[in-house]
């Protein structure tokens, strides 16, 4: 059982590996739009969380700022300001 729990990680790790993250650390919720190609996804983050984008997308935080995504980039809204 154990050797399967490995395999199992060892195999999802690649599908997260690379793509960036939006961390939000401020107390609020922030809309955001990401643009990849001709389509537009329309999400949020909420206060102190953490998610998942994919890279080569433009990445626009209401009220933060934009920003264009690249592999392993890790970008965070802190004082309502979006760094990348």
């Amino acid at each position: 059982m154990k050797r399967f729990f490995a395999l199992v990680v060892l195999f999802a790790l690649p599908a997260f590996a690379g793509r960036p993250t939006l961390e939000n650390r401020d107390g609020r919720e922030y809309k955001y739009d990401l643009e990849c190609g001709s389509s537009t996804l329309h999400s949020s983050v909420g206060s102190r969380t953490t998610v998942t984008l994919d890279p080569k997308c433009k990445l626009r935080v209401k009220g933060a700022g934009s920003a264009k995504l690249e592999e392993n980039m890790k970008c965070t809204i802190k004082d309502g300001s979006l760094d990348c």
